[in-house]
């Protein structure tokens, strides 16, 4: 209805028809007018209008209900997303994904990749290079989390939950060639074992600087847990890297860094 409306009206604002075109002796009603017609055939105004926000079809299509991925609710947001200005799609777009992809629910985040993958694919030439690289580093964050790190809906247990997302994961960041692995590089060394040693060294210090020996103590055995559960995430990460294809050129240079 609302399309067969925006129809008629720019056929008649088209024909200059005297019921909605204002007088052109009124150029701020002319300006109002046009700002008007703007919004109202805009793509992105309409899924508003119609409560089918960019957020909106992104929850629909990760929704805990659906047993699998469902290829009409991909395409929805697919074309929401097209119909964004430039600005809006570096952004907005961005933002929604991530929070997809960092929500603590395995089934999500699995319902998430292919929702990522489409618009990475059929966006490809709108989506800036930068946001390319912070949807990918999303991504590669799912790759990396260890599996006791998420709840499972679905009644699976959240070990084989977590790796089929960890799984689809992996497949798009190897789609995605060289900034696929570079991605992976770079969230993989966030929590390397550098970084574990300085997060430790830090504790240490707070401790012998005659701070409170329980809050030194409770900072030591909280960045103590975070080691474990980045080297228990490294290590799901090289079990992965090893089984997969040993001629795959992602596998073999991520397994020699």
């Amino acid at each position: 209805a609302i399309s067969a409306w925006q129809t008629d009206f720019c056929r008649r604002w088209s024909a200059g028809s005297d019921e909605i075109r204002p007088s052109t002796s009124l150029p701020s009603q002319q300006a109002n007018m046009t700002s008007v017609l703007r919004k109202i055939t805009n793509r992105n105004y309409n899924n508003t209008l119609l409560g089918e926000s960019l957020e909106d079809l992104a929850r629909k299509a990760t929704a805990k209900t659906l047993s699998e991925p469902d290829s009409a609710l991909i395409e929805s947001f697919v074309e929401a997303a097209h119909s964004l200005d430039n600005d809006a799609l570096s952004k907005d777009l961005v933002d929604v994904l991530k929070r997809r992809l960092k929500m603590d629910n395995a089934h999500k985040q699995w319902l998430a990749i292919p929702l990522v993958a489409a618009v990475l694919a059929e966006c490809r030439e709108r989506i800036p290079s930068l946001a390319r690289k912070d949807i990918l580093s999303a991504v590669s964050e799912v790759a990396t989390k260890p599996s006791s790190k998420a709840v499972s809906p679905t009644g699976e247990p959240v070990s084989a939950c977590m790796r089929k997302a960890k799984q689809a994961a992996f497949q798009l960041l190897r789609e995605s060639g060289g900034e696929g692995q570079a991605a992976l590089r770079t969230v993989a060394g966030i929590g390397g074992a550098a970084q574990m040693q300085v997060a430790m060294q830090q504790a240490q210090m707070a401790h012998q600087s005659g701070a409170s020996s329980s809050r030194s103590w409770a900072a030591l055995s909280a960045e103590t847990t975070n080691c474990i559960q980045v080297a228990t995430g490294h290590v799901e990460l090289v079990q992965e890297l090893l089984l997969g294809d040993a001629g795959n050129d992602f596998e073999e240079g991520l397994i020699q860094d």
